[in-house]
């Protein structure tokens, strides 16, 4: 019994984190990749990487998920 609760315990920990981890990315991921391409010269890539980049693959570094 103790053994079911702690990797319950387990899995909504680390649901829970990721999740509070993915909202943190939709909040500042389209800020920091506009100030980021700004100050690098390439202002004309913001719109383009805001629309074709999910906070998943952001996280995961995984292309296209």
């Amino acid at each position: 019994m103790r053994t079911t609760m702690q990797n319950a315990g387990m899995t909504a920990s680390l649901a829970i984190f990721f999740s509070i981890v993915i909202l943190d990315l939709s909040y500042s991921l389209p800020h920091a990749f506009a100030s980021t391409l700004t100050a690098a010269g390439a202002s004309s890539l913001v719109p383009v990487l805001q629309q074709h980049t999910a906070d998943l693959s952001a996280l995961l570094s995984l292309p296209g998920l």
